[in-house]
């Protein structure tokens, strides 16, 4: 869906930075946007999770709907399943070092 020129994968990003941003600042930190958003290869290295199982996250299995709410903490772009750290923690907690 275009919107005034602009893809919704464009306004996908831009509302999640928002989001991000403003939580921060009512903490009073500063954030790097690109620490809050991953890749599901990314978040399955992170969470020490395998990499098909954070795909299903997004996309559901077996019949079953997806565990991360689509459109807000997860996004398909190109190809590659965007996901944030808001949805992995919400599901899995802080993430393994």
């Amino acid at each position: 869906m275009t919107i005034i020129g602009l893809t919704s994968d464009f306004t996908w990003w831009v509302s999640t930075v928002l989001v991000v941003a403003l939580g921060m600042f009512a903490w009073g930190g500063i954030v790097n946007v690109f620490d809050e958003v991953f890749s599901s290869a990314e978040a399955a290295d992170r969470w020490g999770m395998d990499r098909t199982s954070v795909r299903q996250l997004c996309t559901g299995v077996q019949g079953r709907p997806p565990r991360l709410v689509v459109g807000e903490e997860c996004k398909k772009s190109g190809g590659v399943w965007l996901v944030t750290r808001a949805g992995m923690e919400r599901l899995y907690g802080k993430e393994s070092k």
